[in-house]
């Protein structure tokens, strides 16, 4: 394993967005405030009692593109309360939370939904948070694509949420929690952080599982009550023609799963060893034939590992900061970057295999058709 201290990589300006509650305080009449009696969030009365003097919501919903960090620092710490009382509330319902019926809007893919949502462990919370924003993403970009009459969606959540195509067909009030939940940089950037692999199971905090919960709840709601009729995007059904060169590549299926769980036991590396639970875990769902979760869990493991890699080979900070670009997939594989020694230190059969299977510079990259698209 690489020579890497036991720390984060998620910056600490940043790690700011995962802290635990701190002396936050959460009344029962706070749920009545923050949520309606329907559980949907209360999005207008949160909204003004975060911004009191913004009379133009609108123009505030475009305005958040431009806010600093300072700014979200003073906002997230505004809404840890209602954070907390997602959590009570959530916990309130157990498993009965959602009917099928609050689902219909994420279309096909929401059948994914119950099956993930009983992943057990400690990597549960990342497992249900790579499922929950990859499925909102999509029925997303389906409103898009209804609103538009066929057009292609936004490549970027960030970009999505802020179309006025999105905002017709919701709130802006709605509009804007999504906006600071996953749709700014400089923000908490949920997706994104943990998409790209950099926390360790213990950095997401539960809230933001039932924060995410409530939201994809709410955004259903508002579906149902103005009838809305979504058209999906067409879904690409054949996964096996893109993958016809590479198959003879790998000796499948791998039948001694067990010797790989022994030597993952064996890690010593203090950094390494944090990551360990998601690598049981995969063991867990290949052994189980649970090949949509194995992908889910492994593409984000997958930029992990590479992006140490790469960190290790041309000795730079891989961490996830402010204002700079994360080093992802398109970065490792950047065959035109002078300083990328990472492709020189592959011999020439690993790297076709590796453009075959993750580099979207000639195929459509997996791990973005996963995480945004859904399969």
């Amino acid at each position: 394993m690489f020579p890497l201290e036991k720390k984060s990589l998620i910056n600490e300006k940043i790690l700011i967005f995962y802290r635990e509650f701190d002396n936050v305080d959460c009344i029962s009449d706070n749920l009545e405030i923050y949520f309606t009696k329907e559980n949907e969030f209360n999005a207008r009365t949160i909204v003004e009692l975060l911004f009191p003097e913004c009379q133009d919501k609108h123009n505030l919903c475009i305005a958040l593109n431009s806010f600093k960090y300072e700014d979200f620092v003073k906002y997230h710490s505004a809404m840890l309360p209602i954070h907390k009382c997602a959590e009570i509330l959530v916990h309130t319902w157990g498993n009965s939370y959602f009917s099928s019926s609050d689902l219909l809007w994420m279309g096909v893919n929401s059948k994914f939904f119950y099956e993930n949502m009983k992943s057990v462990g400690t990597c549960k919370y990342v497992e249900h948070i790579l499922l929950m924003t990859s499925l909102l993403e999509n029925a997303l970009s389906n409103i898009y694509y209804t609103e538009t009459k066929g057009k292609q969606a936004p490549h970027l959540l960030k970009d999505l949420i802020s179309t006025p195509e999105v905002e017709k067909v919701f709130d802006t009030e709605l509009i804007i929690l999504l906006k600071i939940l996953m749709g700014i940089p400089n923000s908490i950037n949920l997706r994104n952080i943990v998409w790209h692999g950099f926390p360790k199971p213990f950095e997401i905090p539960l809230y933001y599982e039932c924060v995410l919960l409530i939201m994809i709840h709410t955004l259903g709601q508002r579906v149902k009550a103005n009838n809305y009729v979504i058209n999906e995007r067409p879904l690409i059904r054949d996964f096996t023609t893109p993958l016809d060169n590479i198959t003879n590549e790998i000796k499948m299926p791998i039948k001694n799963i067990s010797f790989y769980e022994e030597k993952i036991m064996e890690i010593e590396n203090d950094f390494a060893q944090d990551y360990v639970p998601y690598w049981l875990q995969l063991c867990s769902h290949y052994r189980e034939n649970n090949n949509f979760h194995f992908i889910m869990l492994a593409m984000p493991q997958i930029e992990l590992l590479l992006r140490l890699h790469y960190s290790h080979i041309n000795g730079v900070d891989v961490s996830a900061k402010l204002h700079e670009y994360y080093i992802t997939m398109d970065t490792i594989f950047e065959t035109e970057v002078a300083s990328n020694r990472t492709t020189s230190n592959t011999n020439e059969d690993q790297q076709k295999f590796y453009n075959k299977l993750l580099d979207f510079a000639a195929y459509p990259q997996f791990q973005d058709f996963l995480s945004m698209q859904g399969p």
